[in-house]
């Protein structure tokens, strides 16, 4: 079982022990519930209660396993932690697996010698990230965003989508070829039945083929769909509260565009700058990142900004929605079919 131990406001080592259960009356351990729960990560929580005069010193922890009988043994691993008040104490574990059960108890031991329980809990972790919640695009029309930007592998003629929101190619984009044995995500604007041209012919990218007409993940064909420029406009600029619910924040220090679902309470106080496993408790409310992932011009990359291609266009240009480098504005605007641009996916919520 894969995991890994980060801390919050507490030390902590893992240790293997085993140990016997005491009757100390008055001390009470209660096994808390859990948080910021995602596909990879969660925070347990535990508490104590009780005369803690007669004790020279705390220590706290919990049991965690996918072995439930383990647990409620007190024979599995023991994550040590302290409280800041003798009272409340928590332990943030990651890289653990989706869609797997997982136990837990939470135990306090007194004086280097005596341990007091509690009870046995459990949970589970998510298959996926991002939850499924509607953004509208019109008055009448809402839609799912799909989990990651579109990937492309030439030589295996495979789609699918980033792993991580936050996630893109970068320079390996220079490589685009039908020969490339690698992944791309920065394409010509409607190049979803040639996916690798990088001309600068502007007559190469005359019509606009849909990159949702692939097979993508095994989902069925047009599934997906690439957003107009109104549909963006609208979500960004005039569905209610539009400008409440996109925001610009930093994931592992990549810059992007958060999207909020609809409705969504806002709060002010909320971070402009997180690692991935505080995007991903946020996912879990359907929240949407856009990285800037930067542009591909010919086969030469460009790191800075963001643009995403929609899938409107007039003559020989295509309209994309651009994430400033600078965080401060977002905007459509028609540019040359040619540039290679990100790309991510919606279906329409039926």
């Amino acid at each position: 079982m894969k995991k890994t131990v980060y801390l919050m406001l507490f030390a902590l080592m893992m240790v293997f022990v085993g140990c016997e259960l005491h009757d100390l009356g008055p001390i009470r351990v209660a096994t808390g519930g859990c948080s910021w729960l995602s596909t990879e990560s969660v925070t347990l929580e535990g508490s104590v209660t009780g005369n803690k005069d007669p004790y020279q010193s705390f220590v706290y922890g919990f049991y965690f396993s996918t072995d439930e009988a383990l647990v409620a043994a007190h024979q599995e691993e023991v994550f040590y932690t302290r409280s800041n008040d003798n009272t409340h104490f928590y332990v943030s574990l990651v890289d653990l697996e989706p869609g797997t059960t997982y136990y837990y108890c939470a135990w306090v031991m007194l004086n280097a010698t005596e341990y007091v329980y509690g009870e046995v809990k459990s949970f589970t972790t998510p298959t996926k990230n991002l939850v499924d919640m509607p953004f509208s695009v019109s008055p009448t029309k809402k839609i799912y965003f799909s989990s990651g930007n579109l990937q492309y592998h030439p030589v295996n003629n495979q789609w699918r989508f980033a792993k991580y929101q936050y996630e893109y190619i970068g320079q390996d984009n220079e490589n685009i070829d039908a020969n490339y044995d690698g992944w791309i995500d920065l394409f010509g604007w409607g190049t979803g039945n040639n996916p690798t041209l990088n001309t600068s012919v502007a007559e190469d990218y005359e019509e606009f083929v849909d990159w949702g007409i692939n097979d993508i993940e095994n989902d069925s064909l047009t599934t997906w769909r690439t957003l107009t420029s109104e549909e963006w406009d609208y979500l960004c600029n005039k569905r209610p509260n539009a400008k409440w619910l996109c925001k610009y924040v930093y994931v592992e220090g990549k810059l992007g565009l958060m999207l909020l679902p609809d409705g969504t309470d806002v709060h002010p106080g909320e971070y402009s700058s997180m690692n991935k496993y505080y995007l991903f408790s946020l996912e879990q409310s359907g929240r949407v990142f856009l990285p800037a992932a930067g542009r591909r011009y010919d086969k030469t990359y460009h790191e800075s900004g963001g643009l995403y291609w929609t899938s409107s266009g007039r003559g020989n240009q295509g309209y994309r929605f651009f994430l400033s480098s600078s965080g401060d504005k977002t905007n459509l605007r028609l540019m040359d079919k040619y540039n290679g641009y990100s790309v991510r996916l919606v279906r329409d919520v039926e």
